[in-house]
């Protein structure tokens, strides 16, 4: 039977604003399946914070990216483990700037959305709406890079 490791999981998720709209997918797979998200996934080894959510943006939406800027990190408790154990995930939040292509539904994403922070969509992650505030704060005053 597989269990959860003793401790957190490195996630990313990359938040991406146009015109005044936020990027979001919502989730094909567990542990998060229908739900409205931010593009994002688990951190590989060896890899950078900004180089795991600049590849995740790119594997679930096809855009791409070459910068981003650490803004936050908060935890994810989700349950729905093999053994009916709790996973916690710690994700760290980029703000990614100037990703450039046309946003597609792919990998882990059944489709794709623009959303002004005054009407995301339902159902959503749990933080969904907090750190789209939180990203455009760091927008405003400059500390998302």
């Amino acid at each position: 039977m597989l269990h959860p490791p003793d401790g957190p999981v490195a996630g990313v998720i990359a938040v991406v604003w146009r015109d005044g709209c936020v990027l979001l997918v919502r989730r094909r797979n567990l542990p998060n399946r229908g739900l409205w998200a931010f593009p994002g996934g688990r951190q590989h080894r060896a890899e950078t914070i900004v180089a795991g959510a600049l590849r995740e943006l790119a594997e679930e939406t096809g855009l791409h990216a070459e910068a981003g800027t650490v803004f936050t990190a908060f935890d994810v408790f989700a349950p729905g483990g093999p053994d009916g154990a709790t996973h916690h995930f710690v994700l760290s939040a980029v703000l990614v700037r100037h990703a450039v292509g046309m946003a597609v539904a792919a990998d882990d994403a059944l489709e794709v959305g623009w959303f002004a922070v005054d009407s995301l969509p339902e159902p959503a992650v749990p933080d969904l709406g907090r750190i789209a505030r939180l990203s455009l704060e760091a927008l405003e005053t400059g500390e998302g890079g």
